[in-house]
């Protein structure tokens, strides 16, 4: 079994459930200018920055109109573009 310090104990008896949230970070390329374009969004009520692996990224808090379901793109494909960039 897990020990837990008394401070992490104590949140976890008080809570009332959990919430999930999903964050979603990706990186597309602008089929005008070539440039690579980062975005972040998360199913939160407002932007915020996270630390991810030593990286700040700020990402839009999108709330519930962000339903997260399987994409259907993989890396290095043009989805969107039309096949121009």
């Amino acid at each position: 079994m897990k020990t837990f310090s008394a401070g992490v104990l104590s949140y976890l008896q008080r809570r009332n459930g959990i919430v999930l949230k999903s964050l979603l970070w990706v990186r597309g390329r602008n089929c005008t200018t070539g440039v690579e374009e980062p975005m972040g969004v998360w199913t939160g009520d407002q932007d915020l920055v996270f630390t991810i692996g030593g990286v700040a990224r700020t990402y839009a808090g999108e709330g519930a109109m962000l339903p997260i379901e399987s994409t259907s793109c993989a890396p290095g494909s043009m989805c969107g573009c039309n096949g121009s960039c």
